[in-house]
């Protein structure tokens, strides 16, 4: 191995990466007209900043309603809010509100605004208001958990200790080269 090699593994292993964070998020109905729970998927937020998701996946939600428009609340006519952040891998605000015209098709999640849910917090409607899932208890009546693992992170310290590693095995390698060198003549 080659001193650039050496020098570029004690450089890169201490980088952290950057990735995109998903996260799963569930809310019960406290105040609809249809008992169950609501669940589905954020995606494309960023560790540590407060930001716009690329997709709001509505993945599970009562029976008795259908989605007019698809289940990406992010793509439907109208978004008035959609901002969430991201503290240290998990969701600690949210402010999310998606209407689909010419359909009763509302998803909020902690409004900030109120456009759509100005009395409630949690709220999917479907189907013009026939599954109509509500929760006011607020950010906490939603629970939200990480889909994707914290971007891996590694201690700088470890890049050295992997770099003496390699170091010392390649010395070993040399001096058992040169005994077997020295026995074979």
């Amino acid at each position: 191995m080659g001193g650039g090699t050496l020098a570029a593994l004690v450089c890169f292993t201490g980088i952290d990466s950057a990735k995109a964070l998903d996260f799963n998020f569930s809310f019960d109905d406290t105040f609809g007209n249809t008992s169950g729970t609501v669940e589905g998927t954020i995606q494309g937020l960023n560790d540590n900043s407060t930001g716009a998701a690329s997709a709001v996946l509505i993945t599970s939600f009562p029976v008795g309603g259908s989605f007019d428009i698809g289940n990406n609340a992010v793509l439907w006519d109208t978004v008035a809010a959609n901002l969430f952040t991201v503290t240290n891998g998990a969701i600690t605000a949210a402010s999310f509100e998606a209407s689909a015209t010419g359909s009763d098709d509302i998803f909020c999640l902690s409004p900030s605004t109120g456009n759509f849910c100005p009395n409630s917090f949690n709220a999917l409607t479907l189907d013009n208001s026939s599954t109509f899932v509500r929760n006011d208890d607020g950010f906490g009546g939603a629970t939200y958990s990480a889909a994707t693992p914290v971007p891996f992170e590694t201690e700088p310290t470890l890049g050295i200790l992997l770099a003496a590693g390699l170091f010392g095995s390649r010395h070993l390698y040399r001096r058992h080269r040169a005994r077997k060198v020295l026995l074979d003549k």
